[in-house]
């Protein structure tokens, strides 16, 4: 599963980028891709290492509550925001038009996902704890 997940995040990378810059591009502020990445990312890092203890929970199926799934929602709904704070910095627009872009941008994520890694999650979420060394 490694190699497919290292290609397709790639590939799941990508298109998200080139529609940024093209944003950029488009509004003249191409010079600015480099910092929005680095915001992205470094944002995208912290809730990284926020979210994965909450995945393992439920992969794991530890304890059958509902708690880590409703904070996943509200970690998602703060992507949102934060997302649309970095876009409204980097396109010079007002605050409402960066959280429909952030949630363009989700959407589109959501989308090359499921596009690219919906056969794995689905082959992943049928496998139990135990086939994949979990106890």
């Amino acid at each position: 599963h490694t190699r497919y997940i290292s290609v397709t995040g790639v590939q799941t990378c990508a298109l998200p980028i080139c529609v940024l810059a093209l944003f950029l591009y488009l509004m003249g502020f191409a010079k600015r891709l480099n910092q929005t990445l680095n915001c992205i990312l470094g944002s995208s890092l912290i809730i990284g290492l926020i979210s994965t203890p909450l995945y393992l929970l439920i992969y794991a199926n530890a304890d059958q509550s509902r708690l880590p799934y409703i904070l996943l929602l509200v970690l998602n709904i703060w992507v949102l925001f934060i997302l649309a704070h970095i876009l409204r910095h980097a396109l010079s627009v007002a605050y409402p038009i960066g959280f429909i872009l952030s949630i363009g941008f989700f959407m589109l994520n959501m989308l090359i996902g499921d596009w690219f890694l919906g056969d794995l999650v689905t082959e992943l979420a049928n496998e139990t704890p135990q086939q994949n060394g979990l106890k």
